[in-house]
């Protein structure tokens, strides 16, 4: 899908369009769009996106029957499509630069996994259902924890039954 782009500013006008057609508020586009200003600045390399995309177990990115990219994740709110460009294009950054690391942040753990970044942090602060490392004051994963971790199936997990 990828291949379908022959340079870098044609990838982020459309990323930029997915944006700014997300309903995101303008703050939640924000790191996103500074994302894309940093994508901007780099060479384009397919086969490295769709290593990112691969990485980050992003599914929602396709071409529409006109050739256009679109953000279409059904069990994710339309707003998260600001995220998943801004954790995608990061992570790209960061492979060129070849400093791309063998952890998720807490933002590239929410993509992954498909949910928010607050509920992130639900699942390991309050339900304590998903492991994590801290580092300072930030929390990190590694594959192993989120591919075992399990999202509950229906309801707000971080709600305790009264008896």
């Amino acid at each position: 899908m990828f291949d379908h782009y022959t340079h870098t500013q044609a990838f982020a006008d459309a990323v930029k369009r997915i944006v700014y057609d997300s309903g995101a508020p303008r703050p939640q586009q924000r790191p996103a769009l500074s994302a894309i200003s940093s994508f901007e600045r780099c060479d384009w390399r397919p086969e490295v996106m769709q290593e990112c995309a691969d990485y980050l177990n992003i599914t929602g990115l396709r071409l529409d029957d006109e050739g256009r990219l679109i953000y279409d994740e059904p069990d994710q709110a339309p707003t998260q499509a600001a995220l998943v460009i801004e954790v995608l294009l990061t992570r790209y950054v960061e492979a060129l630069e070849g400093i791309q690391s063998p952890v998720y942040s807490t933002k590239e753990a929410a993509v992954y996994l498909g949910v928010s970044v607050p509920t992130i942090k639900k699942y390991v602060h309050q339900t304590e259902s998903l492991p994590s490392i801290k580092r300072g004051h930030a929390l990190i994963f590694t594959r192993e924890m989120l591919d075992a971790f399990e999202k509950p199936k229906y309801g707000r997990p971080w709600h305790r039954e009264i008896t």
